[in-house]
């Protein structure tokens, strides 16, 4: 919901397996896996993901209530670029998402210098409004896998 407040397309799997399987019939710019799903957990969807041909630099993030020490770093072990622990802090998210997605691949966004809902200052491109959580229009597509 959060997701969907900031203006992205969101798309949902219900475990691993079903991860694995819409990342090789789509071209997500961002994928959130949830570490605990049935089926297939989050670190064994990942790294059948990296193996998919045109999938080894997809952006993946981990999302999980694990926040032990350790936890970030087998995150990246599995091949995910970076770890996000729950409960979500949505300025962490607003952070992560405006660095990723406006580094990923394709036509860039034209830049904006007011976010368009709250007419916020929006500092060095950001595609993301981090006072309102406004999405300024990149025409791509974002995935999810929550619990």
């Amino acid at each position: 919901e959060l997701l969907e407040q900031m203006g992205l397309e969101v798309d949902c799997a219900e475990n691993g397996e079903q991860a694995v399987g819409y990342i090789k019939q789509q071209s997500p710019d961002l994928v959130l896996m949830d570490i605990q799903m049935p089926v297939m957990d989050g670190y064994e969807a990942t790294q059948q993901i990296r193996a998919l041909p045109g999938r080894g630099d997809l952006t993946i993030y981990a999302m999980t209530a694990n926040a032990l020490v350790g936890d970030a770093d087998k995150s990246v072990r599995a091949g995910m670029n970076g770890h996000i622990s729950k409960p979500i802090d949505p300025e962490e998210l607003y952070q992560i998402l405006n660095e990723e997605l406006d580094s990923s691949p394709g036509e860039p966004a034209e830049a904006e210098d007011q976010c368009p809902s709250c007419g916020s200052r929006l500092e060095g491109g950001a595609v993301l409004c981090v006072n309102c959580g406004y999405h300024v229009e990149l025409g791509r597509k974002f995935s999810t896998e929550l619990s």
